[in-house]
């Protein structure tokens, strides 16, 4: 079994914060802002596609899987290896390399230089290639959600 890592993640500083406003809120802002992570979440899949697809036989097949998914929570955008048996096997030897299969390059789950892991594939590569867009959608939803939820100010209404 490959192993795990929780450190490949990219934070986006006061999500939480801005989350807990949401919530205090009432009604529906938090489902808003779970279907905005969806979006960014749905992004980086198809980032993650494009990467596999670019990449040598196994993760070009891998691609065709539908074995990467978008999903999403209130306070994080993520995607996820399916666990169908065959597309978890070679998705996780596509997207993690040599911690599964000897032929992928050497890489170090835990390895980050800049903020941004060290080698992968797939997701990895996605996110470094796109993360200033994946950032300016951020912003973007949260100016919006911000606009439409507080429309006199930053303060939750009371």
């Amino acid at each position: 079994m490959a192993p795990r890592s929780r450190t490949n993640a990219v934070d986006i500083v006061g999500l939480a914060d801005f989350q807990r406003d949401l919530r205090a809120l009432g009604g529906d802002w938090p489902r808003a802002l779970k279907a905005g992570n969806l979006d960014v979440a749905e992004f980086v899949r198809e980032g993650s596609i494009r990467e596999l697809r670019d990449g040598d036989n196994v993760q070009a097949h891998v691609a065709g899987l539908n074995a990467i998914r978008a999903r999403a929570e209130q306070r994080r955008a993520k995607i996820v290896v399916s666990a169908v048996a065959k597309a978890n096997a070679m998705s996780i030897g596509a997207v993690t390399g040599s911690h599964v299969f000897a032929q992928f390059d050497e890489y170090d789950l835990a390895g980050w230089v800049g903020g941004l892991p060290v080698g992968g594939y797939g997701p990895f590569e996605a996110i470094r290639q796109d993360i200033d867009e994946i950032v300016d959608t951020y912003g973007q939803m949260v100016d919006e959600l911000t606009r439409r939820a507080f429309p006199r100010g930053s303060r939750a209404r009371r």
